[in-house]
């Protein structure tokens, strides 16, 4: 003779482990997500430093370079030299 309860608690206690295992994957499944998203950050803030590093650095390289109003005035230079040749030597040259 089966007793009364326990089939009652059986079923309870089948209904627990089911809800448990759903509980479990599910955390599994964010966890999964987060841990994806965590180390994307990361390469991200890495590839973020790497490319601040060479952006600061092609800065520094392109401070020493001449401006536009310093670069003018080597074009009037030119021109002016330029102008003091003689017309033969300008005809030679082009």
């Amino acid at each position: 003779m089966e007793l009364a309860w326990y089939g009652w608690t059986t079923f309870w206690i089948d209904v627990a482990y089911f809800v448990a295992f759903v509980v479990v994957g599910i955390a599994g499944v964010l966890m999964h997500r987060l841990k994806a998203n965590r180390s994307a950050i990361k390469q991200l803030q890495e590839e973020l430093a790497d490319l601040t590093t060479r952006v600061a650095g092609c800065e520094h390289d392109l401070a020493h370079l001449p401006g536009h109003q310093e670069i003018g005035a080597l074009h009037e230079k030119i021109n002016g030299v330029d102008a003091a040749l003689p017309a033969e030597m300008v005809k030679a040259k082009r």
